[in-house]
């Protein structure tokens, strides 16, 4: 194949994916899934669409908390994995090679050290070996070298490596409170916030930590959101604050506080307050750059069903749709067509029915280019298609090309072979419109074979998997 015969037959493949369509107003559809009832769960989209549900504990008599996972295509739900002790408020990280990490969380009202492994293929969890330590409502990212950072509940960070499968600690210069959260501010930055008293910062993975000027003293920062902006700038939007009422006295409720940090240049302000006060809720950066808070409790101190939507442009909180229920410990997961599926959540009784986040324009979907399989992927500068009968080596250089990639807040990330590679370029690819290039560099000891997987992974979204191949 040619470049002649890519870019003639391109515009029939883009002619075949969703452009964007309008779509009204925004709104929450009732999805029609069935699902388990939890909260506190993780809710992971995988490379082949399916949403892998697991852990999480239901308020309600015979419910039974098993792994599931979820087809958004075709409304399909599959008990996968067996009985195994549940957990809550753990991390679940989709890694290079399409499995998943699941790390700690609350057992039995112990915080756990135990991890495991998901596999889609076998529909299996394989132990590995311990954490340093037990952790729970901590906070997990995947690093561009394919390991995985593991931060929060007391002043250690660890990384897991997915070669050896083991953990290990880094050392840190600085401290950091009990209860915070963190978020990947770039490839080499990250912020975290949190705590009572409130504190916030900046570190490097074995680096120093970077205090930011930050500083609300009735503001615990527990349940709050943390939201990285398309200015990159980050919100941190609600939780719960401590309000006195007389000399050692006090108590707390959710607030609608926000904040503005800038995490390089460690400096921050006050934001708009958000129209009601949210804690436990769920905050999404949708593909237009807005951001949706939903549910979480209120002031009263219960579940809401009610949304509202951060203008990233206008800095101010609007009304979004409801909710068709009530819902505090819910996921939010983005879809690859930008949908945002809403699930789980308390309202006196767990939620079972899932629902999903419409905007008032359908985005682009997330995918790789390819015609029956074959990823429209060229070795770099030339018209060459890498494909079985012109395979690439490990270091070589070659073009991607993919549409519905978001802003770039971070780099995508691309898994060729099991392997993250090394991203080179990623734009606008030159002559094509609305379509993207990234630039990569085939990875060593990846896979090898006529048909090898290659996938996207933007923020926390991958692409359809398609096929190139490695000598």
């Amino acid at each position: 194949m040619t470049a002649l015969w890519f870019k003639s037959k391109l515009p029939t493949v883009l002619l075949l994916m969703n452009l964007g369509v309008a779509a009204g107003a925004d709104r929450f559809e009732r999805d029609g899934a069935v699902l388990q009832p939890r909260m506190g769960h993780t809710a992971t989209l995988l490379p082949d669409g399916r949403v892998l549900f697991e852990g999480g504990w239901a308020n309600c008599k015979g419910c039974s908390i098993e792994s599931e996972l979820y087809d958004p295509s075709t409304g399909l739900v599959e008990k996968v994995g067996g009985p195994r002790p549940s957990r809550e408020n753990h991390t679940a990280t989709l890694m290079a090679d399409g499995r998943v990490l699941i790390v700690g969380g609350s057992i039995d009202g112990e915080h756990a050290k135990s991890a495991e492994i998901f596999d889609p293929a076998s529909r299996k969890f394989l132990p590995v070996r311990e954490s340093s330590k037990g952790r729970s409502r901590h906070t997990a990212h995947l690093l561009q070298n394919g390991q995985v950072l593991i931060f929060g509940e007391g002043n250690s960070i660890e990384l897991f490596d997915p070669e050896t499968q083991t953990f290990r600690l880094l050392p840190l210069t600085g401290r950091f409170g009990d209860y915070q959260s963190a978020l990947m501010a770039d490839d080499d930055h990250f912020l975290y916030a949190g705590g009572s008293p409130v504190s916030a910062g900046t570190f490097r993975p074995g680096g120093k930590i970077e205090h930011v000027a930050f500083y609300r003293p009735a503001w615990l920062l527990e349940s709050h959101s943390m939201t990285l902006l398309p200015d990159k700038t980050v919100l941190i939007a609600g939780g719960t604050e401590e309000i006195e009422v007389a000399a050692y006295t006090s108590y707390t409720v959710s607030t609608n506080r926000t904040d503005l940090v800038d995490p390089l240049g460690r400096t921050s302000r006050a934001g708009p307050p958000m129209l009601r006060a949210h804690s436990g809720h769920t905050a999404t950066l949708l593909l237009d750059g807005r951001v949706l808070i939903a549910g979480g409790t209120g002031q009263s101190y219960q579940a809401q069903s009610s949304s509202e939507i951060f203008d990233t442009n206008a800095r101010r909180f609007i009304v979004g749709p409801s909710m068709s229920s009530r819902r505090i410990g819910h996921s939010a997961t983005m879809l690859r067509d930008g949908r945002v599926l809403i699930a789980g959540g308390d309202e006196r009784d767990v939620v079972s029915a899932a629902e999903v986040f419409v905007p008032d324009a359908l985005p682009v979907p997330l995918q790789v280019l390819s015609l029956d399989g074959q990823a429209a992927v060229l070795h770099a500068g030339t018209s060459r298609l890498v494909g079985a009968a012109d395979r690439a080596a490990a270091g070589d250089v070659v073009e991607i090309y993919a549409r519905g990639i978001s802003s770039g807040l971070l780099a995508p990330r691309v898994s060729v072979g099991g392997k993250l590679a090394q991203v080179l370029y990623f734009g606008a690819a030159p002559g094509l419109d609305g379509v993207q290039q990234i630039n990569v560099r085939i990875p060593e000891k990846c896979e090898s074979g006529a048909a090898v997987a290659l996938w996207v992974l933007d923020q926390e979204r991958p692409s359809n998997v398609a096929k190139i191949g490695i000598q």
